[in-house]
């Protein structure tokens, strides 16, 4: 028998390279699902981070908004334009904010601001082919990467206006896609090095800061960024935990900063409606003694010339309209110049003040008690003919004769009236008070208290 034909024919022995081993297989499956679970994680992180972004980015720029409307009327009073325009071009140094308005209630721009050198902008003159404040603003809203916040302008609880404020979130776009890129960069770092250490010192010495990182993962994404991941080691996943833990407290330590700024913020928007609210009500007052120098005599607190005579115009036109009759009198007081002579200016002031409350209280709420000056009355008596005049004059009358109570002493005043009637006597002011004052006259010559218009 030939040996050559009787032995065994055996191949080549075929070499197995590293990638080809059980623990090469291994580290490549435990680095697919790794990267897999990163993958989600960081896609759901990032989710969540571009919600509470935007979400912030909403807040900041509705807050903004209402700031400037708060701090507005007083601006758009004053007609103070200039400052206006400071408020909305400093709301424009955020890079967010692409454009700012200021309208009144008919939606006319009082002041506006455009970044031109803003790429939103651009592209909006560029497609729009002008500069035109709201037409710009107004292809910008379109946009499906734009927020725009409206807040109202508010004055003695009226709208007098409200501000257009416009952000875009691209720029935010941007900061989270750069995020999302880093993120990836480092999910692809853990991933390299949880697979070089699993290769290299395999599961026992490597598993367990695994999993501490894992856990670590598992809290931050549930909000718990103040425990710790153990560090076991001093190799590099001692390092990536040591790592992982400053980003904890770098996040944590952003949290708590970015409580505080919301805290000032809502702190400084509280001051500034305290603010308004006191100049609003220091304003009202102001107006109102205002009114009341303008309108009424500051010794007795009835009308003065100036109120009467608005009345006087009123009650006219009022008559003239229903075809009634009203009565117009002019007082003037006796023996009053004796008072100021004898006893002083300051007992013939509370003299005129008591001549005013007797004469409110002897007439009807309907009736105007005026004090034209010195010791100067008018009376206006509306729906009132000839015979109710001389009732009320007799009243009139009547109620001087009591003394007045001055000093503990009685002072004794007279009072002489003149009594002109609508449309007999006159059919206009002018012709009304120079009737009764010439009635007046008359009825202090003769000495009778009161004195019809002839």
């Amino acid at each position: 028998m030939n040996n050559s034909n009787s032995q065994m024919v055996i191949g080549p022995r075929v070499q197995t390279h590293w990638y080809q081993g059980l623990a090469a297989k291994f580290i490549f499956l435990i680095a697919a699902l790794t990267a897999l679970t990163l993958g989600v994680m960081s896609w759901f992180s990032f989710q969540s981070y571009r919600a509470v972004y935007l979400g912030h980015l909403e807040t900041k720029v509705d807050q903004m908004a209402k700031l400037v409307a708060a701090i507005s009327p007083d601006r758009m009073f004053s007609y103070d334009f200039s400052t206006l325009y400071t408020y909305v071009k400093e709301l424009n140094s955020n890079r967010d904010i692409v454009y700012a308005l200021v309208l009144d209630n008919n939606n006319q721009p009082l002041t506006a601001y455009l970044d031109r050198n803003d790429p939103v902008v651009a592209e909006a003159i560029t497609r729009t082919q002008t500069e035109d404040v709201e037409i710009v603003a107004r292809y910008i809203d379109q946009l499906p990467d734009v927020v725009t916040v409206a807040a109202p302008i508010r004055f003695s609880g009226k709208n007098i206006g409200r501000v257009v404020i416009g952000a875009t979130r691209k720029y935010a776009d941007q900061e989270l896609r750069e995020i999302l890129l880093w993120n990836g960069i480092g999910s692809s770092l853990i991933i390299a090095l949880l697979s070089g250490g699993i290769y290299i010192w395999f599961r026992y010495r490597v598993l367990r800061p695994t999993f501490d990182l894992t856990s670590g993962a598992k809290r931050v994404a549930a909000g718990d960024l103040r425990t710790a991941v153990p560090q076991s080691s001093q190799d590099e996943l001692g390092q990536l935990a040591a790592s992982f833990n400053d980003m904890m407290q770098d996040l944590d330590k952003s949290q708590v900063e970015r409580g505080q700024a919301l805290d000032e913020l809502r702190a400084l928007n509280h001051t500034l409606e305290l603010r308004v609210e006191e100049r609003t009500r220091t304003i009202e007052l102001a107006n109102r003694k205002l009114q009341q120098m303008a309108l009424f005599d500051a010794l007795t607190g009835l009308p003065n010339r100036t109120l009467l005579r608005d009345r006087l115009d009123q009650t006219l036109v009022a008559s003239e309209r229903a075809g009634t009759q009203f009565v117009l009198m002019l007082m003037d007081l006796n023996r009053f110049k004796d008072i100021n002579d004898t006893r002083g200016h300051h007992a013939g002031d509370q003299v005129l003040a008591n001549v005013g409350e007797r004469l409110a209280s002897s007439l009807r709420e309907s009736d105007t008690v005026a004090r034209l000056g010195g010791d100067e009355f008018a009376i206006l008596l509306p729906n009132t003919d000839v015979n109710n005049a001389v009732l009320a004059a007799n009243k009139v009358l009547e109620a001087f004769s009591h003394p007045f109570r001055v000093d503990e002493s009685d002072l004794w005043v007279g009072a002489s009236i003149g009594i002109a009637l609508y449309p007999v006597n006159g059919q206009d002011a002018e012709t009304l008070l120079r009737q009764s004052d010439s009635s007046m006259y008359r009825a202090k010559q003769s000495g009778l208290g009161y004195c019809l218009c002839e």
